[in-house]
Protein backbone atom coordinates (compact mmCIF):
# COMPACT_ATOMS: atom_id res chain seq x y z
CA UNK A 1 0.00 0.00 0.00
CA UNK A 2 1.32 3.44 -0.91
CA UNK A 3 0.89 6.33 1.52
CA UNK A 4 1.34 10.00 0.78
CA UNK A 5 2.93 12.31 3.34
CA UNK A 6 3.87 15.95 3.03
CA UNK A 7 6.91 16.99 5.03
CA UNK A 8 8.03 20.54 4.87
CA UNK A 9 11.44 20.84 6.46
CA UNK A 10 11.05 24.18 8.18
CA UNK A 11 11.96 25.29 11.69
CA UNK A 12 9.32 24.44 14.25
CA UNK A 13 7.75 27.11 16.39
CA UNK A 14 5.77 26.64 19.57
CA UNK A 15 2.53 26.84 17.59
CA UNK A 16 1.69 24.90 14.45
CA UNK A 17 -0.92 25.73 11.84
CA UNK A 18 -2.00 23.26 9.19
CA UNK A 19 -3.64 24.63 6.06
CA UNK A 20 -5.54 22.11 3.98
CA UNK A 21 -4.94 22.84 0.30
CA UNK A 22 -5.24 21.01 -3.00
CA UNK A 23 -2.55 18.40 -3.70
CA UNK A 24 -1.77 20.02 -7.06
CA UNK A 25 -0.90 23.27 -5.24
CA UNK A 26 1.39 21.49 -2.76
CA UNK A 27 3.12 19.55 -5.58
CA UNK A 28 3.81 22.79 -7.42
CA UNK A 29 5.35 24.46 -4.36
CA UNK A 30 7.81 21.81 -3.14
CA UNK A 31 11.24 21.36 -4.74
CA UNK A 32 11.47 17.59 -4.14
CA UNK A 33 9.05 14.68 -4.41
CA UNK A 34 10.41 11.19 -3.77
CA UNK A 35 9.14 7.66 -3.31
CA UNK A 36 10.88 5.19 -1.06
CA UNK A 37 10.86 2.82 1.88
CA UNK A 38 10.93 3.66 5.53
CA UNK A 39 13.47 1.98 7.76
CA UNK A 40 13.69 1.78 11.51
CA UNK A 41 12.82 4.75 13.67
CA UNK A 42 13.37 6.11 17.16
CA UNK A 43 12.21 9.00 19.31
CA UNK A 44 14.37 11.48 21.19
CA UNK A 45 14.14 14.75 23.09
CA UNK A 46 15.27 18.08 21.65
CA UNK A 47 18.37 19.71 23.17
CA UNK A 48 16.29 21.62 25.76
CA UNK A 49 14.40 18.46 26.74
CA UNK A 50 11.09 20.21 25.93
CA UNK A 51 9.85 18.42 22.81
CA UNK A 52 9.99 14.89 21.45
CA UNK A 53 10.83 14.16 17.83
CA UNK A 54 10.64 10.87 15.93
CA UNK A 55 13.48 10.05 13.54
CA UNK A 56 12.82 7.63 10.69
CA UNK A 57 15.37 6.27 8.23
CA UNK A 58 14.22 6.52 4.61
CA UNK A 59 15.75 5.20 1.37
CA UNK A 60 14.77 6.87 -1.91
CA UNK A 61 13.70 4.40 -4.60
CA UNK A 62 12.31 6.90 -7.15
CA UNK A 63 12.81 10.63 -7.66
CA UNK A 64 9.58 12.11 -8.99
CA UNK A 65 10.68 15.75 -8.82
CA UNK A 66 13.87 17.54 -7.85
CA UNK A 67 17.60 16.92 -7.62
CA UNK A 68 17.75 14.21 -4.94
CA UNK A 69 19.32 10.91 -6.04
CA UNK A 70 17.78 7.44 -6.20
CA UNK A 71 19.35 5.27 -3.51
CA UNK A 72 20.04 8.21 -1.21
CA UNK A 73 19.30 7.72 2.47
CA UNK A 74 17.48 10.39 4.49
CA UNK A 75 16.75 10.74 8.18
CA UNK A 76 13.25 12.18 8.53
CA UNK A 77 12.48 14.19 11.68
CA UNK A 78 8.84 14.62 12.62
CA UNK A 79 7.45 16.23 15.77
CA UNK A 80 5.96 13.89 18.34
CA UNK A 81 6.64 10.42 19.63
CA UNK A 82 7.12 8.47 22.84
CA UNK A 83 10.28 8.76 24.94
CA UNK A 84 10.99 8.00 28.61
CA UNK A 85 7.34 7.16 29.26
CA UNK A 86 6.17 10.54 27.89
CA UNK A 87 4.08 10.86 24.74
CA UNK A 88 3.76 13.89 22.48
CA UNK A 89 1.17 13.81 19.67
CA UNK A 90 0.82 16.46 16.97
CA UNK A 91 -2.42 16.17 14.94
CA UNK A 92 -1.81 15.88 11.20
CA UNK A 93 1.83 14.78 11.44
CA UNK A 94 2.72 11.66 9.46
CA UNK A 95 3.51 8.54 11.48
CA UNK A 96 5.57 5.89 9.73
CA UNK A 97 6.01 2.17 10.27
CA UNK A 98 9.07 0.23 9.17
CA UNK A 99 9.18 -0.95 5.53
CA UNK A 100 6.36 1.33 4.42
CA UNK A 101 6.24 2.43 0.76
CA UNK A 102 5.61 6.19 0.82
CA UNK A 103 5.74 9.29 -1.34
CA UNK A 104 7.17 12.38 0.36
CA UNK A 105 6.80 16.01 -0.64
CA UNK A 106 9.97 17.59 0.75
CA UNK A 107 10.49 21.30 1.26
CA UNK A 108 13.87 23.02 1.04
Amino acid sequence: MLNLAALFLIPLSLATTFVNRPLSEAVGEVPNIVRGRTGDGYANWDKKHERIFTYTHFKITDVLKGALKEGAQLLLRTPGGVKDGMAMHIPGVAQFTENEDVVLLLGA
